[in-house]
Parts: structure tokens; C-alpha cells; sequence
């Protein structure tokens, strides 16, 4: 299928967190998908992290903004825009996140390939949500000095460009933010999925499998799963959907909801960190030689650490009540009530 092809559809309802990621968190799973409802809470005082009451919002029509994404419309019908590319990758949640679930309950941590699998709609979710904007403009700043190189990209490039109106200013002043900043935030998710490698991999793809293959960091991600007496402690979805616990140049560290009762942690590390400093620190204090070459044959390829924990209500505490200063406007969960630690 061409890129223009792709572009291509009918969705109006653009969901900028996915549905199926959402239904891990319906209040009942059971009902037909496309049903299924969440709990949302407005907040009401961030500092002292007080909440609305909670109401049932249809996630199908939850988290979504219509033509969000939609630079051209071709008829009354069919419209330009992004949905067939997300896709592809919320394609992938359901199974990834399934698995995922599965191996974490039988304490087994072959599970690399699920951790990139859902860190890559996770962070997707981050570029393309609109109380991101500035956020992903400043990630992606230097996309904006280029262009596609390949005519017909550059043909539906320009008219990105050229999509100035009325409806991108309303857009724009809803979303609070410049309408060339709206502007060129969808020109720069078009450059990161449509733009491919001679491997075929689009940007966005290659600079996730950079991350994941770059020798130079140790990526430890944190599972923490909540069941048994526990059970009835959810984890809260935040409206961003996610969390931004560190940003330095040596560690980032992301936290994600997974499910109602699955946390994740994404930790990005340099080996040059004072946190490996520490160690050679303390090794040099007992008279024990450690070099940075010991450390790499001791990690080898392995440079993805999971650590699944059980039950960790302090951790569930302090995350929900990050979801609550991070979010933009709202909370969501599947239960009537948010658990913030006792």
C-alpha cells in the first residue's frame, strides 16, 4: 500500500490513547469491547492531589478528539490523516501486554521483545497527545529543518504546510498553543511515520531500536503487578499516559500503566552514571578492582534488566499520585476510587 494510500480513511474519532489500551483498565472487562467503560475523575486541587467524583465515560469515545490528526478532507467521507499508522501499532498492545501479563505471573522474565513491543505505543502516546506538543517539538526539534526528499511525501508534506484555517486556529487555541506550533507537530508525526530507511524501518521505529541496542545503557525496567488482597488497588491512567519521573542527560525514566494491576518503570541509564560510580566507588573501598570492561562482560547483550515485583503498595501510592501532578485535566481508572498511598 502507498503512504498516500495509507493516509487514506474515515476515522474522525481520533483516539490519542489508544481504546485497547484503555479496555485493560475497564471497569468491566467482560462486556462487549465496544461497551466497555473506565472511571474518570476530574482534578480538583493538584497540590494535595484531591479529585473530582468519579464518573463512567464510553471509552470508545474517551480520550479522543475528532479530525485531531486530519490535515486533509477528501470528500465528505474519507480525510487524511494518521490513524492507519497508529494502528499498526496498537496492533501490537493487546498481544505484547497479554503475553507480558502471563509471563510476570509465572515469574518469567524472557520477556524483551514485549517490553519493546509496548514501550513503543507507550511512547508513541507521548508524541502524538496533544497536551504533549511542546514537549515533542522540543524531543524532535531538529525534524523541523528537513523535508522529505521523495516527491509525493513532499506533495502531502506541503499540505500539511498549506492546512491553515480556520479549524486548525480553533484547534490550536483549544489545545493552547501557537497554530504553527500545531502546524508543525503534525508535520513532524508525518516525518516519523512515514519516512522510511533503506530497511524499511520508519524514524520513529529506528530511534526506539537505537535506544534498545545502544551498549552505552543499561535499560532496567521495574514490573510491579497487584493481585490476591490487593487486588482491588488499581493503577491510575493519567490523560498524558504516562509519567516522566527523571529527565537528565545521564537517566531517563519513564512510568507506564499496563493494565489496572500492572505498573511499569522504564529506566534509561548511562554505564558512566554516578549510579555505576557508586559501585566502582564502593569496590575500590574493599580493595577490589572493577573495571568498566567487567561490567560489560557481566551485563554482555543483556542490556535490558526486568525486575517483577509483587504487591508494592508504596510504589502504587507515590505512582498514582504522580499521575495526579502530571496529568493535564484528568484521571482514570478502573475503580470509584483512586489509591494514594494510606
Amino acid at each position: 500500500m502507498s503512504k498516500l494510500k495509507a493516509l487514506q480513511n474515515d476515522t474522525y474519532n481520533q483516539h490519542y490513547i489508544a481504546q485497547v489500551e484503555q479496555r485493560f483498565n475497564a471497569i468491566d472487562s467482560t462486556i462487549d469491547k465496544k461497551n466497555r467503560e473506565i472511571y474518570a475523575f476530574s482534578i480538583q486541587d493538584r497540590a494535595n492531589y484531591k479529585l473530582g467524583n468519579p464518573s463512567k465515560v464510553e471509552i470508545k469515545y474517551n480520550l479522543s478528539v475528532n479530525d485531531l490528526y486530519t490535515f486533509e478532507r477528501i470528500d465528505e467521507k474519507f480525510r487524511l490523516n494518521f490513524e492507519r499508522f497508529f494502528e499498526e501499532y496498537e496492533n501490537q498492545l493487546f498481544p505484547a501486554t497479554s503475553h507480558l501479563i502471563t509471563k510476570i505471573n509465572n515469574c518469567n522474565t524472557e520477556i524483551r521483545q514485549e517490553l519493546i513491543d509496548i514501550f513503543k505505543l507507550k511512547i508513541l502516546n507521548n508524541f502524538r497527545n496533544p497536551y504533549c506538543i511542546e514537549q515533542t517539538l522540543n524531543t524532535f526539534d531538529d525534524l523541523q529543518k528537513y523535508r522529505p526528499s521523495d516527491n509525493v511525501l513532499n506533495e502531502i508534506y506541503q499540505k500539511i504546510e498549506n492546512n491553515r484555517n480556520n479549524e486548525t486556529r480553533a484547534r490550536a487555541e483549544e489545545l493552547r498553543v501557537s497554530e504553527n506550533d500545531y502546524i508543525q507537530w503534525i508535520k513532524s508525526l508525518f516525518l516519523l511515520l512515514t519516512i522510511d530507511f533503506e530497511d524499511c524501518q520508519n524514524i520513529f521505529d529506528k530511534s526506539i531500536e537505537r535506544i534498545f541496542n545502544d551498549s552505552r545503557k543499561i535499560i532496567h525496567v521495574s514490573i510491579n503487578s497487584y493481585t490476591g488482597e490487593y487486588g482491588d488497588k488499581y493503577v491510575a491512567l493519567s490523560d498524558r499516559s504516562f509519567v516522566l519521573l527523571q529527565n537528565s542527560p545521564t537517566q531517563l525514566v519513564y512510568q507506564f500503566n499496563l493494565s489496572a494491576t500492572v505498573l511499569l518503570t522504564y529506566s534509561f541509564t548511562d554505564k558512566n552514571d554516578s549510579l555505576f560510580s557508586d559501585v566502582y566507588e564502593e569496590a575500590h573501598q574493599l580493595g577490589i578492582s572493577i573495571s568498566p570492561e567487567l561490567v560489560e562482560k557481566i551485563i554482555g547483550n543483556r542490556n535490558i534488566i526486568p525486575q517483577i515485583k509483587k504487591n508494592d503498595l508504596n510504589a502504587l501510592g507515590k505512582y498514582n499520585q504522580r499521575v495526579i501532578d502530571y496529568s493535564h485535566s484528568k484521571v482514570f481508572c478502573k475503580g470509584d476510587t483512586i489509591y494514594l498511598g494510606d
